[in-house]
């Protein structure tokens, strides 16, 4: 039980790090197939597993989803019209103006098709994807009145629904679509929360989730997109690869010795929803930017640039914009947000 609702979750945090991290690694660019696939099954379930942790059921209607507008619609909203106009001036002065997107495509975007059109950031799908995901999980919370049974049936065919949504030949407005499969995957953190993190169960999750991997290894497995290839496989894989994450953030948690190390990891995970929100800004800029001076740069040297650059841009963000992501300036102590 999470006792403390003012306190984080520090291996809550590492997990968050490890998974944001990983998605930046993947909008850079991941030479092996394999290891692009695998990375896919966990580094957005994740998310949705740790944000049904965090639920809290008995929040009114009405201040559950003010919450959920402050911390997920306005970021969206917000922070989707400032990049798009930063592209924008960004492509105006470099005199590529061709490559400047229409204010119509942009409307388009970020009012309808975010999953597959979003010129100024396609990572913020998840932001209407977990409202939505959210809005849904709590209603199923109010009618299962907390009988475990009926809640995992009613998860269970939500995620049946997302997966038959990938036989749509057109996309739902703000991913709709994916929604469905988050629930479930917001439904499995519920769950969990309840159990014991023990270390020996990491190897079991683990094992598992490579097993699924192994099976399924012939299909691409991207949740934006919403290719799951085997759907059994893809929900264990992704669950179990999630848990041992959580495991294993959870062991480092209780080590003590490691906390110092930590603190860079748990400043990113914390703040995990600037990366969201900028990381492929930064991607953008930065190779525009080194190609410009002739520099080829390896890969790694990107994604270091983008932490490095992320730091001073969580600090002014936090200190100046705190309100745009749903922070109060004063308040020292803030509960785990999803992102």
């Amino acid at each position: 039980m999470i006792k403390n609702e003012t306190k984080r979750i520090e291996y809550l945090d590492l997990a968050k790090a490890v998974a944001i991290l990983f998605m930046v690694w993947l909008h850079i660019g991941v030479n092996n197939r394999d290891v692009d696939r695998f990375v896919h099954v966990f580094h957005m379930p994740v998310f949705f597993i740790i944000s049904g942790f965090c639920f809290k059921e008995k929040t009114s209607a009405g201040k559950f989803i003010l919450k959920k507008t402050k911390t997920l619609l306005i970021p969206y909203f917000f922070w989707g019209t400032v990049l798009y106009g930063a592209w924008s001036l960004i492509y105006y002065i470099l005199n590529r103006k061709s490559e400047i997107v229409s204010l119509n495509t942009f409307c388009y975007s970020i009012f309808n098709n975010n999953t597959n059109v979003s010129p100024y950031a396609c990572v913020q799908w998840f932001f209407t994807t977990l409202f939505i995901a959210n809005i849904i999980f709590y209603v199923i919370v109010l009618i299962s009145k907390k009988h475990r049974l009926l809640l995992i049936v009613m998860i269970s065919v939500c995620a049946y629904v997302g997966w038959m949504m990938h036989y749509l030949t057109e996309r739902l407005p703000f991913g709709l679509d994916v929604s469905f499969m988050a629930v479930f995957f917001i439904g499995v953190g519920y769950l969990i929360r309840e159990v014991k993190m023990k270390a020996y169960l990491i190897p079991i999750f683990g094992g598992l989730g490579y097993l699924t991997f192994i099976l399924n290894k012939q299909s691409e497995w991207n949740m934006r997109t919403m290719n799951y290839g085997n759907p059994i496989l893809y929900v264990v894989g992704a669950c179990s690869v999630s848990i041992c994450l959580l495991l294993l953030a959870k062991l480092l948690e209780d080590i003590s010795v490691t906390r110092t190390v930590l603190k860079p990891v748990l400043f990113i995970g914390e703040n995990s929803v600037w990366f969201l929100i900028f990381n492929q800004f930064y991607r953008g800029t930065l190779i525009i930017f080194f190609e410009h001076f002739g520099i080829n740069i390896p890969k790694w040297c990107l994604l270091l640039s983008i932490v490095l650059v992320m730091i001073p841009t969580i600090l002014i963000g936090n200190r100046f914009f705190g309100w745009s992501i749903g922070k109060k300036r004063t308040r020292k102590a803030r509960e785990n947000k999803v992102v």
